[in-house]
This record gives C-alpha cells, structure tokens and sequence, in this order.
C-alpha cells in the first residue's frame, strides 16, 4: 500500500511539473539586462622608429544573464523553430534554428550581439516573441512570449596601461584592455557622458 501510494504521488508530481518543464521561452530566463561599462586604455608599443603609445576610450556592456541563449519548449517533435521578435519600436528580427526534440532545446541564438555579419534577436524595451515549431513544413506548435531588455547599472574601469605589439589596433586593445581589468570596473555614478 506504502508504495502504491509513493507511486501515485510521484506520477501526480510528475504531471504537475511537466507543464513548467514544457513553458516555451529561453533556457536561462527570457529577460535581459545590458550593463554599459567604459574606460580608458593607454597602449605602449615598439616599432621600428622606437617606443609608440596611443590612447583609447573603450566602451562595451555585459549582459545579465548572457547573450547567447537556446529556446526551449520540451520535448515537441520538431526540427525547427522560428522566432520573430517584435521590438518596442514595432521593427522586427526573425530567426529559424534548429530544434532537438529529444532534448527540448534549440541551437544556440544570438539574443544581444550586434556586428557587421550578426543581427540580434531582441532589442531594448518589450519584445514579443511569436514562436512556431516545425517539423518539415509543418507547424507543431506555436505561441507567444514576451522578453524584456533594460538597461543596468553603468561601470567604470580604471585607466590602464598595456603593452602590445600593435598600437593601432583599438579594437584589440580594448579587447584586452577589459579582458585584463575588466573585474576591477565598479559601478559608475550617473550616466557616462
């Protein structure tokens, strides 16, 4: 009887908790936080005409909890979904990845990563996102979600000194600027200029 009654209980636990497992939405929660953080780098190099040294202002965000993610809706029998985000703005972003039914999970999507070759799905304020699962080219199962982008905190970074190979590179040097002194930004007072 004991364990007759363990057992309804687990299935009656496991039916209650299968619905939150299946809710659609990204794998590490669907809102984001952009923090702005800047600082300036002096960068000290040799060249063949001696000892060069260049200054950068160097500005970058970090993103809580990140900004690359997965979608997430259990175990659909899908191979792909389609994401179309609609911004506060009205202009939308569409994305179709490939989604692992055995695994609940799609592959990796670019939420916040903006650059010449990468276009992210969302964008600052409320986004909508309308969501179909497809197998072939049928629809599975479609639905709606919403993920919000707020803008945090900013954090200042000491001024530094590197030194490199190449002063000319901006992009490099502030790459290894934050890279290197990135833990010891602390939280700015007021909005950068």
């Amino acid at each position: 009887m004991k364990s007759f009654l363990s057992l309804g209980l687990f299935i009656f636990a496991s039916i209650i908790a299968l619905p939150a497992l299946a809710a659609p939405g990204f794998k590490y929660g669907n809102n984001r936080q952009i923090d702005p953080v800047y600082g300036a780098v002096n960068v000290q190099c040799q060249s063949p005409f001696g000892m060069g040294t260049q200054m950068y202002n160097c500005n970058t965000w970090a993103t809580v909890p990140n900004s690359v993610d997965v979608f997430i809706a259990g175990p659909v029998n899908a191979d792909h979904v389609k994401l179309i985000a609609t911004h506060s703005n009205g202009s939308q972003t569409v994305k179709t990845v490939k989604y692992n039914s055995k695994t609940g999970q799609s592959g990796s999507i670019n939420l916040l990563i903006q650059s010449l070759f990468q276009q992210p799905l969302l964008g600052m304020g409320k986004n909508v996102i309308h969501y179909e699962l497809t197998k072939g080219s049928k629809v599975i199962s479609k639905g709606q979600f919403t993920s919000v982008v707020t803008q945090g905190a900013n954090f200042s970074c000491p001024f530094e000194t590197l030194f490199e190979s190449n002063c000319t590179d901006a992009n490099f040097a502030c790459d290894q600027y934050f890279q290197e002194f990135g833990s010891q930004c602390t939280q700015a007072l007021g909005r950068h200029p």
